[in-house]
Formats: C-alpha cells, structure tokens, sequence
C-alpha cells in the first residue's frame, strides 16, 4: 500500500464519517439527509480510487473504474444541489440540468464515448482513459464546483453575524475539493504534478467539520463534536500506524529481498513510540480547535455561576452581577439586564455594563413585539438571524410577518443589543410562565459571531439564574408592600380579640355607669363612698391599659428605642387576650422581675409578644391548658422573655420552617406572625428561639438588650 492509497482511504473515511454523523444527528431534516447522500457518493468515489491504488488485477479494477465512474459523475449534482439546500437558495433549473447531465453519462460509461480502459500511472494508482463524453464529466464538474463557490461567495457578501461565518467556510470547502477535483483531471490526462486530490480531500473534510462543530453549520449540536473530533484524530494515528509498517516493510524487501518478520516487531515498535506524544499533540490539537472555543465555558461556569445562580434578597444587586460577569468573561462590547416592572406593565433596564451603561433605566413595553416574541417562543432572540431571515425570505413572508421581525430588529437595535436571552419561571407564585427578566449582550470585540456553544451555555445559565431572579423578585415585591402586609396581619390579629376586648370593657364600663347614676343618692352611704373610692381608679386603670394596648399595637412608625417596663408592657398584652384565655381555659403563670426594662420601641414589643401569646394560645385549643410567662435579667444586659406553653408541641422537622414568610399549620394562617415576630426581634438586635417535643408543648425564648442609664 502507497501513500497516495493511505491519503484516499483516509479522505474517504473522514468524509462519509462526517456524512454518517451529520444524518445521525437530524435524520428527519433535508439538509442532513442531502449532505449525507452527497458525502457518502464522494467518499465511493474516492474509496475507488483507493482501490485503483492498492489493488493490482487489471481485469478487477476495470470494473471497479466502471462502478467508480458512476459515483464521480453523480457527485457535482448532488454537490450542488447540497451546497444550494445548505444556503436556502432555490434554483431549481440548475439543479435539475445537472441531475440530467449526470443521468446521461451514467448511461455512457459502459460505452468506450466515457472511457475506452485504464492505466497504470505515477507509481501509485490505475486511472481512466478518457474518452469524448468524458470532457461532458469535467465541464459539469467544473460548472457545478463554480456555481457552488459564487453562491456562497454572495450569501458571504450579503449577510452577516455567524451566517457570514458560515458561508465563508463554506466557500473554502467548496474551493478546496474543487480544485481537488481539477487536480485529478490532471492526473487523469497524465499532466505532471504531485498527486494531491485526495489530500485536498482530506483538507475539505477538515473544513466542513470545523464549520458544522463550530459555526452551527446545518444546525449541529455540540453532542456531536468529540465523535467527530476523535475520530478525525483516530484517522490519523491509524494512517500514520499503517505509514510506519508499510515503510519498514519496504526496508525489509529492499534490504533483504524478503518479506522480515523482525522489520515488522521493529515497525511495530517504532509506531508505539511515535503514537504517543503523537496522540498527545493532535489531542491538544482538537481541544483547542474544537472544545476549548473562545472561552473555557467551564471555566466561566465554574468560576461565576455560583454568583449568577446563588438565591439574592436583593434584585438590584443580582441585576448588577449578571452583566458585568457575562460583559468581562464573554468580552463583549456591552451587556445589560433588563427586569419586568409589574406596576407599569413594563421591562426596565436595571443595570449594563461598557456602552450599555447608557441604557439604564431605558424601558420596553410589555406588548412590545421583541417581548412578545421571548414569551411566546420562550427561546434566544439572535439580530444575525432576523437580519438574514429579511434579507433571504422576500417571497416566504407576509407582509405582517415582515413588520413585526422588523419591529423585534429595531427593538434590538435601540438597545444595542445582538442576542437576547430570556429568563422565564414556571412558578406557581405567577400562575403561568412569565417572562422576568432577559440578558442582553452586545458585540464581541473580537466581532465574531455568538456561536451555538455561546448559546447552550447562555440560555442554560439563564435557565439557572431564573430561580434566583424569582426569589428576589418575590422578595422585593414583599419588601416594597411590607407596611401593608403588617398591617394586614394586625388587623387579622385584631379581629380575633376584638369580640373578648369588648366583653373585657363591658364590665368596667357597666360598673361606671352605674356608679355615676346612684352616686347622688349613695354618697352619703359610708360603704358605698369607701366602695366607690376603690373600684372606679381599679377599673378606669383596667380601661386604660386595654386602650393604650390597643393604640399601641394598631399604630406604625418608625422603630424608636426608649426604655420600656417589661411588667407594664405585659400587663396591656395580656389584657387584649384576656378575654380569648378565659374562652379556651388558660391558666396563666407569671414569674417577672420587676426589676426590669428593655430597650425597645413599645409599638412592636407588645406585636411580638401579642403574636407568641396568641400562638401558644391557639397551640392548647378549646380544652384548657397553661401558659407560663417568665423574664429574667441573664446577664451581658440582656432580658430573656419565655412562653411556654402546653399544647402538643413542634415537629423537629419544623423547627428551622417556622419564622419563613407563608408558612403555617393553620387552615386560616397567613402564615405572616412569627415572620414578623423574628423581623422585629431582630431590628432589636436581639434573637428568638424555640424549644419544643412532640406532646410536652413549646418554648419561645426572646433574647432582647436591657436599658441601662450611661
């Protein structure tokens, strides 16, 4: 075997490999199934010319001449007819001129008109004799390999983006196995040059891969790339193997005219210590022509997502994040962040990076037809492609459809903007898919087109980062309408003891009333003087604290720390819950120091301890139990405050879930008190905790700071 077989056999695996994984990947699409068809009547072609290389017998490669014929006169066609489909150019009378030239000389080639035998020639391979319809064979070839290269040579000059990419491999393909074909010509009409068509085959196949693997030629997935890749790299350690072997196989014979089997071992041998650090060279080789791409993607992914992806309280802050690491890793011209606003019914730009810094605060409707178009297809808006889709589609499009792709470009362009990635959540919290954010990014500086690599990382980032965008969209929501949430779980709290705060005034009030009527006529009465003296302070006192508890706990404001009795402000909560402890039957035990104050604002410390009293309370239920309410001064200035209550206690599963907003055991919960109970605790600077078994009842331990004179 020469090393013009080695070359043809190489260059006919690479190609209809390519071919195979090409269909493999989109079977049900045209494109795929055209090149394939195309790839693998080349790849006969020149697998004939390998066997014209390596086999001997006159009479077997006259046939195999025959069949090899066959697949070199179908190939221009069905070249051009793939090369057409990949460019979406419709030109059918071209098409079908060829397919009836190439109809036409199948038939011929039995006849001596196509070829009137073979020839040895060069040392290396049997060829054609041509005969007059075989010059037929070359101008189709030589027709369709130029239609082929102005074609793409035009889409190159009128597009743009990764089309313009595209189409510029797609050209140096064509070139290439063109001129690999001429160079064939000439070897077939004994011209003297170098045997160089199936290394340029060779070379085409190389080109083609790179732009499938790399540019989304034809749509390619990544899934592919290490198939093909390795294979290629596999190729060329077996051709390079087999190099070694047929060489020392020719020192063999001509050193001692025999066939040696030590020349073999040593052959052997020397082709283990060449694939090595070969393998290692051509590895890297791919790596860096085909996964490494611009950016090392797990790098990035390793390196940021952690930011992009790690839950934010804060929106604006996420919003800042996520184009600044795209901006910086990507090295793009701009990226920005653009936020839904529910409140107008529109998205804002919260943040941008490099020339979108400018674009803050720029805003696009929500019925705008670019967001329409993210919500409805839920996938990457790219600029290239719309730009290609108008410029190539003036028949396929209605007029309406026209006007709105020029709309979505022009939405784009006011926010300089080349490929858009949207974040949509599925959540429940927004009863439908929503769209809640989308990433922008503008050019690369290097002024490549965004890759189909670029777009899987993109869009699976943004698939991530949706969950942290919910999380702090809810949250900011929650923070911007916070005084309404609380107010709303004072007022639920309040009606519940409404019914008991007007029994509790009830009976001072009826003692007042009835005082100050027979007050005239009784005061001379000793008894009643001495009676009245005692009770009306008592009761009027009772109506005052219940009053100020009331007005304490309906009020909001501003957090204002003063010292606050801790024995006065128990006695105004216990006296808005009296009424609902002596509906259940709670016994209530009280251990305070009356020693001690806190540093608080009253407004909130009678909330908390409202909202923990009514839970315990709730906790025992209608059938009576006891709650034990204990303060102690612990030392390091701080007053602990501890309810303890009888009910049936807390799961220990629980325990960590109780003072997250919305959760709640009640089937009338809002599940908002101990929420705010923990919020306001902790602007206190101080702490709660909870201490509980199944069926002993819980513990709630508020740690607050003691007021101290300086």
């Amino acid at each position: 075997m020469n090393i013009y077989a080695i070359a043809s056999l190489s260059a006919s695996l690479i190609i209809a490999g390519l071919g195979l994984f090409v269909l493999i990947n989109n079977p049900k699409n045209a494109i795929n199934r055209i090149f394939f068809i195309s790839c693998s009547v080349i790849a006969l072609w020149i697998f004939g010319c390998f066997l014209e290389s390596y086999l001997l017998d006159t009479q077997i490669v006259l046939v195999i001449d025959k069949i090899t014929n066959i697949f070199a006169v179908l190939s221009p066609a069905l070249f051009l007819h793939t090369v057409y489909t990949i460019l979406g150019k419709k030109d059918n009378r071209n098409i079908a001129i060829a397919y009836f030239i190439s109809a036409f000389l199948i038939l011929s080639i039995l006849t001596p008109y196509f070829s009137s035998g073979i020839i040895y020639r060069y040392n290396v391979r049997y060829l054609t004799i041509p005969g007059p319809l075989y010059f037929v064979f070359m101008a189709l070839l030589t027709w369709c390999g130029l239609l082929s290269i102005f074609s793409t040579y035009y889409t190159y000059k009128n597009s743009t983006g990764y089309k313009k990419s595209q189409s510029i491999y797609l050209m140096f393909a064509n070139a290439t196995i063109v001129i690999a074909a001429i160079s064939y010509f000439m070897l077939v009409f004994n011209i003297k040059i170098p045997p160089l068509d199936n290394y340029l085959n060779i070379v085409y196949g190389l080109i083609m891969t790179y732009a499938i693997v790399y540019h989304k030629l034809m749509d390619i997935e990544i899934v592919i790339k290490k198939t093909i890749a390795y294979s290629i790299s596999t190729a060329f350690l077996t051709a390079t193997f087999m190099s070694v072997i047929i060489v020392s196989n020719y020192l063999a014979i001509n050193m001692t005219g025999k066939n040696s089997v030590l020349f073999w071992i040593i052959g052997a041998f020397m082709a283990s210590l060449i694939l090595q650090p070969l393998h290692d060279e051509i590895q890297g080789f791919v790596d860096r022509v085909f996964f490494r791409a611009r950016y090392d993607y797990q790098n990035i992914l390793r390196k940021y997502s952690g930011a992009l992806t790690r839950p934010m309280t804060d929106l604006s802050r996420f919003s800042k994040v996520t184009p600044y690491l795209l901006w910086k890793s990507l090295k793009l011209e701009g990226a920005s962040f653009m936020v839904l606003d529910r409140d107008h019914n529109r998205y804002i730009v919260r943040a941008g990076e490099g020339n979108d810094r400018s674009l803050i605060g720029q805003t696009v409707q929500i019925d705008s037809p670019l967001i329409n178009e993210l919500a409805v297809h839920r996938k990457e808006v790219n600029l290239d492609d719309l730009h290609y889709t108008l410029r190539s589609s003036n028949e396929a499009l209605t007029p309406s459809q026209r006007e709105t792709l020029e709309k979505i470009a022009a939405d784009m362009q006011k926010l300089n903007v080349i490929l858009v990635i949207p974040c949509i959540s599925e959540s429940e919290y927004f009863n439908k898919p929503t769209l809640l954010s989308t990433i922008n990014l503008g050019k690369k500086l290097s002024d490549e087109p965004f890759s189909r690599e670029d777009i899987d990382f993109l869009k699976t980032l943004a698939n991530q980062a949706a969950i942290s965008i919910e999380y702090a969209f809810i949250l900011e929501e929650l923070k911007k309408n916070q005084d309404t949430v609380i107010k709303t779980e004072k007022l639920a709290s309040l009606g519940t003891i409404t019914a008991g705060i007007a029994h509790e005034l009830k009976n001072p009030l009826t003692f007042i009333i009835t005082a100050s009527q027979i007050l005239v006529t009784k005061w001379s009465d000793p008894e009643f003087r001495e009676s009245a003296l005692k009770m009306l302070p008592a009761e009027a006192e009772r109506m005052r604290i219940m009053v100020e508890g009331i007005l304490g706990y309906s009020r909001s404001k501003e957090l204002s720390l003063e010292p606050v009795d801790v024995n006065e402000m128990m006695k105004k909560v216990l006296s808005l819950l009296s009424y609902e402890f002596k509906k259940n039957h709670i016994t209530l035990k009280e251990e305070l120091n009356n020693a001690l104050k806190i540093n608080g604002d009253q407004n909130r410390l009678i909330q908390i301890f409202i909202n923990l009293l009514n839970n315990a309370n709730q906790a025992i239920g209608d059938k009576g139990g006891t709650i034990t309410i204990t303060t102690n001064d612990i030392g390091d200035d701080t007053v602990e405050v501890r309810i303890s209550d009888t009910g049936p206690g807390i799961p220990k599963d629980k325990l960590n879930t109780i003072f997250e907003p919305f959760y709640t055991t009640k089937e009338s919960g809002t599940g908002l008190g101990l929420a705010i109970v923990s919020k306001y605790v902790k602007e206190h600077k101080g702490e709660i905790t909870v201490e509980s078994e199944p069926g002993k009842g819980a513990t709630f331990i508020v740690r607050l700071p003691s007021f101290k004179l300086s």
